[in-house]
């Protein structure tokens, strides 16, 4: 797995579920990527990748109780980036705290998340 955006989801994912804000701020901070329509782009298609490869659940959270968690959206990938893609346009700027999705790993993306933090 090549894409630093996608490793640090990954990393950050395993120690909590992560919120579509989250991800903005890394790419922005950690990255560079330009807010607006790179950021978008970008955030979406480190997320499909995710989705496609088994590593994580995109979802709304779920707070009935704890531990906090994500129920998972049941479209395929390519819908879920598609549903992301119009609530974020929709929202007219980039979304906030708590706004439009969280991200939770699967087993497998927890285990990559484990192996990338640890440096095997």
């Amino acid at each position: 797995m090549s894409n630093s955006l996608e490793n640090e989801i990954l990393i950050r994912g395993t120690h909590d579920i992560v919120q579509l804000a989250e991800v903005i701020s890394v790419a922005y901070t950690d990255f560079n990527v330009p807010l607006g329509p790179s950021m978008l782009s970008a955030v979406t298609e480190s997320i499909r990748s995710l989705l496609i490869q088994g590593f994580v659940h995109v979802g709304d959270l779920d707070i009935s109780g704890l531990p906090l968690k994500v129920v998972p959206w049941l479209e395929e990938p390519d819908e879920i980036v598609g549903r992301i893609a119009r609530e974020w346009t929709a929202l007219n700027r980039d979304p906030g705290l708590s706004e439009i999705c969280w991200l939770a790993l699967t087993d497998e993306g927890y285990e990559v998340g484990t192996s990338l933090m640890s440096g095997t």
